[in-house]
């Protein structure tokens, strides 16, 4: 029996509100670092982008793959192109001005930032969310202000912390939509 590939769960609605905000005339090639199962790209790709979409998960891009099928119909499969891969400083695969925008969410890997906003064009934009602070997992966050810090030189068009876990810890949320000049 032919089972129905998983469909992929909602898009961030924080980063739906934005992509109406998000005035890049190009709006060409986006990069979804930890696509998952692909609810993100499937966003943008719905509005017009090519989306560029890594995961280190094989499984989880399978599904994506399998799931572009069913997008056929509506031109989506050709806007979405997995990658599985795991990123990291000494296996960085983009080039330099790549991308008119990159998004990352539920992914913390703030030693990539730079790697990030290195690849995305002058005037794209990055958009930055975090899991929420559920249980233990709070330890896994960001401190107060690192983000903030690590987006310096870009031009915050969104920006939100919200402390979670013991006060000690200075653990938080973030949303984050900045831009490059």
């Amino acid at each position: 029996m032919l089972t129905q590939p998983m469909l992929p769960t909602s898009p961030s609605r924080n980063l739906l509100r934005f992509l109406d905000r998000i005035d890049s005339p190009a709006r060409e090639l986006a990069l979804d670092v930890g696509c998952g199962y692909g609810r993100n790209a499937v966003a943008l790709a719905e509005r017009g982008w090519r989306v560029i979409c890594v995961d280190r998960d094989l499984t989880r891009l399978t599904t994506l793959q399998q799931t572009k099928i069913l997008f056929d119909k509506i031109n989506l499969a050709e806007r979405i192109i997995p990658i599985c891969a795991e990123l990291g400083p000494d296996s960085w695969p983009f080039r330099r001005d790549q991308f008119d925008m990159v998004i990352c969410i539920h992914v913390v890997r703030q030693d990539l930032f730079s790697y990030f906003l290195s690849s995305l064009r002058p005037g794209g934009y990055f958009y930055f969310e975090t899991f929420g602070g559920q249980r233990g997992n709070f330890e896994a966050l960001p401190h107060i202000g690192e983000v903030r810090q690590s987006l310096g030189g870009l031009d915050l068009h969104y920006y939100r912390e919200k402390q979670v876990g013991p006060p000690d810890r200075e653990s938080v949320t973030v949303k984050a939509l900045a831009r490059k000049p």
